[in-house]
């Protein structure tokens, strides 16, 4: 068996290992409360998702001392309790094949894990020579290092070599926590395990969320490919958008569930899911907590509590809902919102923004969004990013409003309030988008909650219209059901064609690299990027990506940090890019510790230099990478044994002595 197709049973097992322990723990729970769940896709999706979030809050405090973010959930899972025992909350049983739905499931698992194995590997090899995307690989450093210095930041490594990185920092952390305790309990990479575990099984939940809202399972076959579809749910982008300037952007709004390079989103489905399959049975306070407790896991999709705060607000004032249920649903929005406001005042240290995402100094961050108006800007962003919504999704909406004007549908009431949600968390995301622009990141705002939020609206449509296949009464619900089928199927084609990244480095390259990992046993070393490798505005963050992206799935835990902070160039096109070549730079490890040690003056080339050799010697680094254009200190010259180059890139991979 190679080294590919052992790691394919071996992550496969683990996943199926994973899937069920989290479900016997979740069942577990859901007994001793007493919550009674007929549906079994509601049912196996409840007792996972609890299982996941008990195994997080246990496993992050272990590893933080305490000092986790995750233990806002403790009160939350607490009120939970407290609400289902006080409405002894029941979700009635639906007479389902027990046949078909259990092997619905488990064949949905293995697929996505297929699925996800298929997006790293474009062929069995012993060495993988796709190894994935930079987010992923920094998610990956996190996963680790959260674990294993029990700093809940993203400054991974660094959290190594200087304390000034220590403390708390929102970020995403409810991947990378399952994540590091996966790869932790069997001993595998984190890079792997988060690709290979944690998100198939959030896409297992989305499938079973998406099947708890399917009435009819009399033909399986056709459910599972129904369910399998509405995973590539999102909005339609052709090709000839490329071609014009305010139409191409869309291609970065048009993603699902699936698609590689977002799989981080993959639980806002899950969340959001819990909540509507909630609300639909009539647990609107446990709907509305579940809804709350998506900022606690991603802080970026706190426009979910603008939205939920103006329901509750607009409920009350039209007595929708009587007095104690309304402080019932406030002390829902509290809890979340509070519990994260208190954790950060207490335990947030340091006043660094990982990647630009200031948002881990929120004062500061709203005093430069008040200092710089710019309101032609900011209305250009809020008119622009509704047209761009609009313009994608609108070839998928419109099948769904002709079929409900032909067939003469009323919705039901109860949809309004999460149409309302649905339209606020939309509106709160373009706001915050538009009032905090600056920050190179705010747009993930607005599209990570939005696009996820109308993906799901749309799924919802296409299994009103399944449901209704039945029916005599209802016309053309077929052709609607296969217009929706087609598109979602042209759009799924689409995404194969995107999803391996291009390949930077050759084969022999990395199969070299990859020998002297092992027969060196490399731990740590360094990386210099040239001028002309930091051009663009993400690859200036030195702090967040370093060099050697490749080396995750080499050994796990190998760190590189990057010395060539000084070369990196201030892009002075505008103010806007000004800001921000200048703020990545000040984050980075090197650049803080010399400017430190020469109070804040920056040095000549020659001092830069004996800086960098002197880094290398005070950490006892193990290699320099270098990009085609970077230069080795003059001094390393003599130290370097072996030196490995990219016929390819032009990267030089120089072990020293």
């Amino acid at each position: 068996m190679t080294e590919a197709r052992f790691l394919f049973v071996q992550y496969g097992v683990v996943l199926l290992l994973t899937a069920g322990v989290l479900c016997l723990l979740g069942s577990i729970g859901q007994r001793m409360v007493g919550w009674r769940i007929g549906n079994p896709y509601a049912s196996w999706l409840t007792r996972g998702f609890v299982g996941y979030l008990l195994v997080l809050i246990v496993y992050a405090a272990v590893c933080t001392g305490g000092i986790t973010v995750n233990l806002v959930f403790v009160p939350i899972l607490a009120l939970a309790y407290w609400e289902v025992r006080k409405n002894r909350a029941t979700i009635k049983p639906v007479v389902r094949p027990a046949r078909s739905v259990v092997g619905s499931a488990l064949a949905a698992l293995v697929l996505l894990f297929v699925w996800s194995w298929w997006t790293l590997y474009t062929d069995l090899h012993d060495v993988m020579a796709d190894y994935g995307y930079t987010d992923y690989v920094l998610y990956s450093r996190i996963s680790q290092m959260i674990g294993f210095t029990g700093y809940e930041n993203g400054f991974n490594f660094l959290n190594i070599y200087d304390a000034t990185y220590h403390g708390a920092e929102p970020y995403h952390y409810f991947d990378l926590w399952g994540g590091s305790a996966v790869a932790t309990i069997f001993s595998l990479n984190h890079y792997l395990t988060l690709k290979l575990v944690v998100y198939p099984l959030f896409f297992w939940f989305v499938f079973l969320g998406y099947g708890a809202l399917v009435h009819q399972h009399d033909i399986p076959w056709r459910s599972f490919m129904v369910l399998i579809s509405l995973l590539f749910v999102s909005g339609i982008y052709f090709h000839f958008y490329r071609y014009h300037p305010f139409l191409q952007s869309l291609a970065s709004l048009q993603f699902n569930v699936l698609t590689p390079t977002i799989n981080k989103l993959s639980y806002f489905y899950v969340f959001l899911l819990s909540a509507l399959l909630l609300y639909r049975h009539g647990q609107t306070n446990l709907a509305l907590l579940c809804l709350c407790s998506l900022p606690v896991a991603n802080v970026v999709s706190f426009p979910v509590w603008c939205a939920a705060g103006g329901v509750v607000v607009v409920a009350y004032f039209r007595k929708t809902v009587p007095a104690h249920m309304f402080w019932q649903q406030v002390l829902c929005l509290a809890v979340p919102v509070c519990g994260v406001f208190i954790f950060y005042a207490i335990f947030k240290q340091n006043e660094l923004g990982l990647g630009g995402a200031e948002i881990a100094a929120p004062a500061k961050l709203l005093a430069q969004a008040a200092d710089g108006l710019q309101w032609r800007t900011r209305f250009n962003i809020v008119v622009g990013s509704v047209l761009h919504l609009f313009i994608l999704y609108a070839p998928v909406a419109l099948p769904l409003l002709i079929f409900i004007v032909v067939n003469k549908i009323r919705l039901p009431r109860r949809y309004f309030l999460p149409a309302g949600v649905v339209i606020l968390c939309i509106l709160g995301g373009i706001g915050a988008w538009a009032l905090l622009y600056q920050e190179l990141n705010s747009f993930q705002v607005f599209s990570n909650i939005s696009i996820v939020l109308l993906n799901i609206l749309m799924a919802v449509g296409v299994i009103y219209v399944y449901n209704r296949l039945s029916s005599r009464a209802v016309k053309y619900s077929t052709a609607c059901l296969m217009l929706m089928m087609a598109l979602l199927l042209a759009q799924g084609a689409q995404a194969f064609s995107r999803l391996h990244a291009p390949d930077v480095h050759s084969s022999e390259y990395l199969s070299a690299v990859q020998r002297a990992v092992a027969q060196y046993r490399l731990q740590a070393g360094v990386s210099i990027k040239d001028a002309g490798a930091l051009k663009d505005i993400f690859s200036k963050y030195n702090a967040a990506y370093p060099m050697g992206d490749y080396l995750v799935v080499m050994r796990d835990g190998l760190s590189v940090v990057n010395i060539g902070d000084f070369n990196t160039p201030i892009d002075s096109s505008s103010v806007l890019n000004q800001y921000r070549s200048v703020k990545a730079i000040q984050n980075g490890l090197f650049y803080k510790q010399v400017m430190q040690t020469h109070k804040n003056k920056v040095p000549s080339g020659d001092v830069i230099e004996r800086e960098q050799v002197a880094f290398i010697r005070r950490h006892h680094m193990q290699f320099v990478i270098l990009s085609a254009n970077a230069a080795l200190p003059a001094a390393l010259a003599t130290e370097v044994t072996r030196e490995i180059t990219d016929s390819k890139s032009g990267e030089r991979f120089m072990i020293l002595k």
